[in-house]
């Protein structure tokens, strides 16, 4: 029963990711139902940090604090991998909402944090979302360095967003 949150959470983001918004934010309520005061920690941070995610790839209007709330908890319980994926929803919305200042300092610790805890994937998504930042400025070249990168990794989502961008260009 203590997973039940974590797993709803977890089945929101995906239905949202699939197109089923109805789905999404009935497993949300379903999984707010389910926590109770014996709720451990993780699976409840995996409730809050899923239910941010499905805010952001919504474009829920929510508050950044209340969005990013989930972040230094899951550092702090070693989940540095949950952190970092809402760390990316966040950094998407931020740009998919007008907020292209704010998301700078975003990126740089995604940065750091990937290369803090050797994780590839997320190194990816930084310099993808870097492109983007530089993009707004100056049109550049997505570098094929990424796109392969994006490929080795298997981190589909920042292929997409490098495939956008090349036909952004």
């Amino acid at each position: 029963a203590d997973a039940q949150p974590y797993l709803l959470g977890l089945r929101a983001i995906c239905a949202t990711l699939l197109g089923d918004v109805e789905q999404a934010r009935d497993s949300l309520r379903q999984a707010a139902d389910s926590i109770t005061s014996s709720t451990g920690v993780r699976s409840r941070l995996g409730y809050d940090a899923y239910g941010a995610s499905v805010s952001c790839i919504l474009l829920d209007d929510r508050p950044a604090a209340e969005i990013t709330a989930p972040i230094p908890t899951a550092e702090r319980e070693g989940l540095d991998w949950l952190a970092s994926a809402l760390r990316c929803w966040f950094i998407a919305y931020l740009f998919a909402t007008g907020q292209r200042s704010p998301a700078r300092p975003w990126i740089e610790t995604l940065r750091m944090q990937a290369e803090a805890v050797g994780h590839p994937a997320r190194l990816v998504d930084a310099e993808v979302f870097q492109n983007c930042w530089t993009m707004a400025e100056h049109p550049i070249q997505v570098v094929d360095s990424t796109v392969q990168a994006a490929r080795a990794t298997m981190n589909l989502i920042a292929l997409w967003r490098s495939g956008l961008l090349i036909l952004r260009l």
